[in-house]
């Protein structure tokens, strides 16, 4: 089990987390985030109860520093403020206790790439997650009525959502979460992130 100290290449956080296959999990978060290989600090543990606790314990020491992000895996985000005293007690846990403290090795992992303006527009993003709503409904024998039941919400508002995608945001993603397609809400993300970047240069 290893757990990891993983800084983002264009912006001032990084990620702490553990993981039995470092490579395949940062494969799935390459699709969402975009971190600085190469700086990437690994602690090799022997058992996953030393990993909950090593990453326990450095999670604990950023908490004041924790930064969230609406993406998978998005609630283990700290400032780089901590960064190089987060280092620094890897070290130190290293002499202490028997772990081994390594460089992410980046080769053959297969990064995702973004959704981007000149691929999809927001028009077709939202006729999709509507689409996407109403099928996955149907797809789990649920009602108008009980999914606007377990929402908590009218079936008027759910009616709107499903029909033109009207509707609060704090709405949907209740609705998203009920019907566990949670995740179609990562394409806005991936939108609005190269927007924003389309726009700063």
């Amino acid at each position: 089990m290893f757990v990891y100290i993983a800084p983002l290449e264009e912006s001032k956080m990084f990620k702490i987390g553990k993981s039995n296959n470092p490579k395949k999990r940062f494969e799935e978060l390459s699709e969402f985030y975009k971190f600085d290989y190469k700086n990437i600090t690994l602690i090799e543990c022997n058992t996953s109860d030393e990993a909950i606790r090593v990453e326990a314990t450095l999670q604990q020491v950023c908490k004041k520093y924790k930064t969230k992000i609406a993406t998978p895996g998005g609630t283990e985000f700290f400032s780089n403020e901590i960064y190089e005293k987060v280092l620094n007690l890897v070290q130190t846990l290293a002499n202490v206790g028997s772990y081994k403290v390594t460089n992410f090795d980046v080769k053959d992992i297969v990064i995702f790439k973004k959704i981007n303006d000149k691929d999809i527009d927001i028009k077709a993003l939202i006729g999709d997650l509507i689409s996407k709503i109403r099928n996955q409904r149907l797809k789990l024998n649920l009602t108008q009525e009980k999914v606007a039941s377990l929402v908590g919400i009218t079936r008027q508002t759910l009616i709107r959502l499903e029909s033109s995608g009207e509707g609060s945001i704090e709405n949907l993603l209740k609705v998203l979460k009920v019907l566990k397609i949670e995740g179609e809400l990562l394409k806005f993300e991936s939108f609005s992130c190269e927007r924003k970047r389309a726009k700063q240069h």
